[in-house]
C-alpha cells in the first residue's frame, strides 16, 4: 500500500472546481485517453431520489501501480503532453495536465478506482487508489492483486453534492454532454458513450456539419473549423472548443456572437493548440502568440458563419412567406431609407416567426400587415403589437423593441445612410491612391488635401478637424516653409466665402483627454502624392517642421502633445530602417520630450478604418466596390477629382 501527500498548489484545487457537468466528461476522456471503446455511466440513487453514487466503468487499459503512483504524484505531470500522444488503438489523447483526476472532486467527497491492468512483470493484476475531497493533497495506492480479469477501470464517485445533483440528474444530461464529444465520436465512430443507458449520439441532435479550413494571419497556415448548428437548445451550446486535429476537446469558451434562435457549437481544430508555447491555455488569454492568433482567427470564421447561418434562416422564412403571399412587399427597396426599414421588418417578423407560423393564413397576413404600418409609422407600436397580438414571452419582446426604444428610426436611417457613405468613401479613395493611371493624376494639394478635409474621419473618430484655431493657423503657416511650401499668410485663407473651406497646411486634428479636461492633444498630417515614395527627405522635412511648432512660444506648453503623420503609398529603405528603432511603437520613426513622429502607410489607414465600420457594415449587410466609390466621389467631391476618375462615369 502507498500513502502519499499530493504535492499539488492552490491552483490545482482552484482548477479543480468545474461545473458538474464538465467535471463528468472529464471523467469520461480519462477513460477514452487510455484507449477505452465503451465508457458506460450510471447513477445510483438514494431513497429521496437524489445521486448517491456515480459509477463510470470503461474497458481502456486500464493503471498499473506504478501508472497510478505518477499518474497523481503532481499536477501538471501527465504522459498525455508529449506532442502527437496517442492511445494504443491510435488514438488522439485530450487531456494535458493531469487536472481531471481531481476535476471529480467537484461531484462527490470520495472517489475509489478499481483498475485491471498489465503489471511491470507482465501479469494482470488489480489496485485500488482512493482520494478523498476533505483531504484532496493525500492518496492511498494499494499493491497490486493478481486475477484473470481483463483490463479496465471502474470509478465510484459517492456521496454527490447537491450542486452536482441539480445539474446531473436530468433527462437531457447525455444530450449536455454532446457538445463535448462531438467531433471525437465524428473521428471515432466505433467508441460508444452510455449515460443511464442512453447513448451520446450528437449525430441526431445536430444538423450536417459546416466544415472550412483557416487561414491563420499572414502565415499562410491553415486551421479546421467545424460549425454545428443542434436541433434544441442545451447547456453546452453557444461555446467555443479547442480541439487538436482529430477533434478532442481541450478546452472550451463562450462565443463571443451569440444568438437566441441558434443553438450552434464551434470547433477549432490545431494540433498546436497542445504545444506549450501556443496552448489552449495560452490562446485565450490573447496576445501575439500562435496560439492566441489562430484563435482570432477561428473566432472570426465562426462569427461570419453565424451570421450566414441567421441569414439563411431568415431568407427561408421570407421565401415562405413570399410563396403564400403573406409577406406585406411585393418589391425590393431602392433607397437607403427604404432598405433600413425593410430590414427592420425583416428582423422583427423572423423574431415572431414561432408564432407566425402557428396561425393560419389571414391571421398571418393581417398580422405582418400590422407590423408593416407600425414599422414604417410608429415603430413604438411594435412592442405592443408583438405583446398583444403574438403573445411572445416577456424577455424576446424586450429583445426586439430595445432598438426602438433606444432611438427613433430616423436616427437609424441618418446614421445606417452615414456610414454607408463612409464604406463608399474608403473604396473610392482606393481608386484614387491605387489606381495606376489615377493616382499619377491625383494632386497632394488641391485635391486629396481638400478632400480629406471633409472625411477626416478616416484618421480616427476621435480627432477633429482644427479650422478656426487662428493662433495655430498662424504658427503652422510660420513653420511652413521647414516642408518645402513657400506660401505666405495670404495664400491659407479661404479663397471666397463660396469656396467654404479653409486652407490650412494639410491637416491638423486635435481632441482633449475629456470634456473636463484642460490638456490638448494635436495630430498634425502631412500627405504625400500617391505617386511619391517617403524617404530621408520628406523624413527630415517633417522632423524639422515638428521641431519648430513644438518649440514655438504659442505651444511649447506641458499641456499639449503632438503626433506629426507622414503619409504616403510607400517607403524607402531608409524609413524602414527608422520605423524598426527598438523601444518605438509600430510606425513610429521619432519619439521626442513633446512630439512623435509617424510613418503611415494609405493602406494602413484605409485597413484601420474599415476595421472600425467592420461590425456595423455586417450587421447591415452592406457591400461596397470601386462603382459605388466613384459614384459617391463624383457627388459629394466632384470639383476636386482629377479629369481622368471623372471619365470613368461618362456614359460610353
Amino acid at each position: 500500500m502507498v500513502t502519499s501527500a499530493v504535492e499539488m498548489s492552490e491552483r490545482l484545487l482552484t482548477d479543480a472546481r468545474q461545473r458538474p457537468a464538465k467535471a463528468l466528461a472529464e471523467t469520461i476522456w480519462n477513460a477514452l485517453d487510455v484507449g477505452a471503446n465503451h465508457v458506460d455511466i450510471s447513477f445510483e440513487f438514494t431513497s429521496m431520489d437524489a445521486i448517491g453514487t456515480i459509477i463510470v466503468i470503461d474497458d481502456g487499459d486500464g493503471m498499473n501501480r506504478e501508472q497510478a503512483i505518477a499518474g497523481f504524484r503532481e499536477y501538471g505531470d501527465s504522459w498525455k503532453r508529449q506532442i502527437d500522444a496517442r492511445t494504443r488503438n491510435d488514438r488522439s489523447v485530450h487531456g494535458q495536465r493531469g487536472q481531471g483526476r481531481y476535476d471529480i472532486l467537484h461531484l462527490g467527497t470520495s472517489a475509489r478506482w478499481t483498475s485491471t491492468a498489465s503489471q511491470v512483470d507482465g501479469r494482470i493484476g488489480s489496485i485500488e487508489v482512493e482520494l478523498q475531497a476533505d483531504n484532496a493533497r493525500n492518496y492511498s495506492i494499494s499493491d497490486p492483486q493478481l486475477c484473470d480479469g481483463t483490463p479496465g477501470t471502474t470509478l465510484r464517485i459517492a456521496n454527490i453534492t447537491r450542486d452536482a445533483d441539480a445539474e446531473l440528474n436530468r433527462p437531457e444530461l447525455p444530450e449536455m454532454l454532446a457538445t463535448d464529444f462531438a467531433l471525437y465520436l465524428r473521428q471515432y465512430p466505433d467508441v460508444q458513450i452510455t449515460v443511464n443507458g442512453a447513448a451520446i449520439d450528437p449525430s441526431s441532435q445536430h444538423l450536417p456539419p459546416v466544415d472550412i479550413d483557416v487561414v491563420v494571419g499572414d502565415t499562410g497556415n491553415t486551421v479546421s473549423v467545424t460549425f454545428i448548428e443542434w436541433k434544441k437548445r442545451s447547456k453546452g451550446t453557444q461555446r467555443i472548443y479547442l480541439c487538436d486535429a482529430n477533434g478532442a476537446a481541450l478546452l472550451d469558451i463562450p462565443a463571443e456572437l451569440r444568438s437566441r434562435d441558434i443553438a450552434f457549437t464551434a470547433y477549432i481544430c490545431w494540433n498546436g493548440f497542445k504545444e506549450p508555447e501556443s496552448s489552449a491555455q495560452l490562446a485565450i488569454l490573447g496576445g501575439e502568440d500562435a496560439g492566441a492568433e489562430t484563435l482570432r482567427a477561428g473566432r472570426s470564421a465562426v462569427d461570419k458563419l453565424l451570421t450566414r447561418r441567421a441569414e439563411e434562416r431568415q431568407a427561408q422564412a421570407i421565401d415562405a412567406w413570399k410563396a403564400d403571399r403573406s409577406y406585406p412587399y411585393s418589391s425590393e427597396p431602392i433607397t437607403t431609407p427604404e432598405k433600413v426599414i425593410r430590414k427592420t421588418f425583416d428582423i422583427v417578423a423572423t423574431a415572431a416567426s414561432p408564432v407566425l407560423s402557428k396561425m393560419d393564413l389571414e391571421q398571418r397576413r393581417f398580422s405582418m400587415r400590422l407590423m408593416k404600418v407600425a414599422v414604417e409609422t410608429d415603430p413604438s407600436a411594435v412592442q405592443r403589437i408583438i405583446r398583444e397580438v403574438f403573445r411572445l414571452p416577456e424577455e424576446r419582446i424586450t429583445e426586439m423593441v430595445a432598438l426602438f426604444e433606444r432611438t427613433t428610426l430616423e436616427r437609424m436611417i441618418t446614421n445606417t445612410h452615414s456610414i454607408l457613405n463612409r464604406l463608399d468613401f474608403i473604396s473610392g479613395l482606393r481608386v484614387l491612391l491605387f489606381d495606376t493611371e489615377t493616382k499619377k493624376a491625383t494632386t497632394e494639394r488641391r485635391q486629396l488635401h481638400k478632400i480629406l478635409e471633409r472625411e477626416a474621419w478616416i484618421f480616427g473618430d476621435e480627432w477633429t478637424l482644427t479650422a478656426s484655431d487662428e493662433t495655430l493657423r498662424r504658427v503652422l503657416v510660420k513653420h511652413l516653409r521647414l516642408l518645402g511650401n513657400e506660401v505666405a499668410y495670404d495664400d491659407v485663407m479661404p479663397d471666397s466665402q463660396a469656396e467654404g473651406s479653409l486652407l490650412i497646411p494639410d491637416l491638423v486634428l486635435s481632441g482633449s483627454a475629456s470634456s473636463y479636461s484642460r490638456s490638448r492633444e494635436y495630430l498634425v498630417v502631412e500627405l504625400k502624392r500617391p505617386s511619391v515614395t517617403l524617404g530621408k527627405e520628406e523624413l527630415d522635412q517633417l522632423e524639422a517642421y515638428a521641431i519648430a511648432i513644438t518649440d514655438d512660444e504659442q505651444f511649447n506648453q506641458p499641456a499639449i502633445s503632438w503626433d506629426f503623420w507622414l503619409i504616403g503609398n510607400g517607403y524607402d529603405k531608409y524609413v524602414e530602417r527608422k520605423l524598426a528603432t527598438p523601444g518605438n511603437p509600430h510606425g513610429c520613426a521619432l519619439i521626442a520630450p513633446r512630439f512623435r513622429v509617424y510613418v503611415r502607410s494609405w493602406a494602413e489607414v484605409i485597413s484601420e478604418a474599415e476595421h472600425r465600420h467592420r461590425y456595423v457594415q455586417r450587421g447591415l449587410n452592406a457591400t461596397s466596390d470601386t462603382d459605388s466609390g466613384i459614384q459617391f466621389l463624383n457627388s459629394f467631391h466632384q470639383n476636386q477629382l482629377p479629369g481622368v476618375i471623372k471619365k470613368i462615369q461618362e456614359p460610353v
